[in-house]
């Protein structure tokens, strides 16, 4: 079997196994990633707040627990903005999103 692509033939393959398996592979290495980060954001979460309960009232301590609940939820409003982007660049170009949204 003979399929040609854009940037050349390949032989030997069944048809749409390279870009098939090439979409399905990012999606889940992104799907999987966003997942990773917003669980691991989850858990800086319950830990600054956490910090914040055992400062004893010095100002420092809550100063710094703060900071880290400031930065844990401007780096995961950076992921899931990147996200969007990935997913609106990548449905450009292939048509597919990277993820499919259902609500219920």
């Amino acid at each position: 079997m003979r399929v040609e692509y854009e940037l050349g033939t390949l032989t030997d393959a069944p048809e749409g196994f390279i870009k098939d398996n090439l979409e399905t592979v990012v999606g889940n290495v992104f799907n999987y990633a966003v997942t990773f980060l917003v669980i691991l954001g989850v858990g800086l979460i319950i830990y600054s707040g956490y910090k914040f309960m055992t400062t004893q009232g010095e100002a420092n301590k809550i100063k710094e627990a703060q900071n880290t609940l400031m930065y844990v939820v401007i780096g995961l409003v950076i992921v899931l903005v990147a996200g969007v982007i990935a997913d609106f660049i990548v449905s450009k170009f292939t048509g597919k999103h990277l993820v499919d949204y259902v609500l219920p």
